[in-house]
């Protein structure tokens, strides 16, 4: 029996630049960086459905620079999207067949704790599961 710790996985922070098809290969690249760390199934595919929202918000919603940020330490896998944007944006509540308006309400629902975090500059969304 092996009495060593386990070192976490070094958090991982990607720049990502508007372009078509971004989100999706900012999910791709994601599921690869969370495959390696062995994120059980079920989690993996919340945290790739928050990474999308929250891509998603930034680059709709947000400023450049965006950097998508996750980490796995302590049991926690903490997903966090960055923004030039210095705003809390505010999200009108969605009507059933409105096309847009309930990525918050989904990564609220996915994730243990969420938030936002605004200084001069920047806008930090982040979500832990």
């Amino acid at each position: 029996m092996s009495t060593a710790l386990q070192t976490p996985p070094a958090p991982t922070r990607h720049t990502v630049v508007r372009a078509p098809r971004t989100v999706a290969v900012a999910r791709n690249s994601a599921r690869s960086i969370l495959s390696a760390w062995r994120i059980e199934a079920a989690r993996l595919d919340d945290a790739l459905l928050i990474v999308s929202e929250l891509l998603t918000n930034a680059f709709i919603h947000g400023a450049d620079p965006v950097a998508l940020s996750l980490r796995h330490c302590g049991g926690h896998l903490t997903v966090a999207v960055r923004d030039g944007g210095a705003t809390i944006r505010q999200q009108p509540d969605a009507d059933v067949l409105d096309e847009h308006g309930r990525g918050l309400a989904i990564v609220e629902a996915l994730a243990h704790h969420c938030g936002v975090h605004v200084t001069a500059g920047r806008t930090v969304v982040w979500a832990r599961l």
